[in-house]
């Protein structure tokens, strides 16, 4: 899917993850975008000389296509601790401070001591994705793993007990389960940041954007933060 928003003389490809990425990224029914991310995005350019255009895709095949090159000059989100195309050339204006958790299955209580207390248990993630301290135990099977390919299907497995809990971001968690008609205050959900520390998600760019888009950029995020016109987007969605 491709849309465009706003009239411009650049065009600037913004790069949408399909399904996994609310409420950072959302498409609804009729193919709109919205969401954190985007919102911003598109307050950031709105009036401005550039031209956005949204591409979807589902998120190994958007990094397919970034590898390809198929996209000279496009913007999405990131952060320092995720691997390439994702921390690339990252906006100095930090969109977001995420936490992780583990939600375990409702009515249950966990007990987590550091790395140690999920060696041999198995865990629901998200198909695709990147957990930063994790990622090196999933991959030595010290911990095991239950890949779900979108929200819905990761709360279907906690409810089948499929796993010691679903270790996603906390605000991803609370959006998601809300809109499945499910309460995060009837889980007893483990605050992950021993072993996941908090960081910030950012823009990412491509290499060869140029300076002045990117200054252009961190330039207008400051001044949607300090506006105020920010703090209404996040709270647009985890409020």
């Amino acid at each position: 899917m491709t849309a465009t928003h706003s009239l411009a003389s650049e065009t600037l490809n913004y790069l949408v993850i399909e399904e996994q990425a609310a409420p950072f990224q959302i498409i609804d029914e009729s193919k709109q975008n919205s969401g954190i991310i985007s919102d911003l995005l598109f307050k950031i350019f709105d009036s401005s000389s550039y031209q956005i255009h949204v591409k979807s895709y589902p998120f190994k095949r958007m990094v397919k296509t970034i590898n390809a090159g198929l996209h000279p000059l496009w913007i999405t989100y990131g952060s320092s601790k995720w691997q390439a195309p994702q921390n690339l050339n990252l906006s100095e204006c930090s969109i977001l401070t995420v936490k992780h958790i583990l939600l375990p299955p409702k009515g249950q209580t966990v007990a987590l001591s550091g790395i140690d207390s999920l060696l041999g248990k198995r865990v629901i993630l998200l198909f695709g994705f990147d957990y930063p301290n994790l990622d090196e135990y999933l991959a030595s099977k010290q911990i095991l793993e239950l890949r779900a390919m979108s929200y819905s299907s990761a709360f279907k497995a906690l409810e089948l007990n499929r796993g010691l809990g679903f270790i996603e971001m906390e605000s991803r968690i609370k959006y998601n389960l809300k809109q499945e008609g499910g309460n995060y205050n009837d889980y007893n959900s483990v605050d992950l940041s021993s072993i996941i520390p908090q960081y910030d998600i950012r823009f990412a760019l491509s290499p060869q954007m140029p300076e002045k888009i990117k200054r252009y950029i961190d330039d207008r995020c400051d001044q949607l933060k300090r506006s105020g016109e920010f703090q209404q987007i996040v709270n647009q969605y985890l409020n």
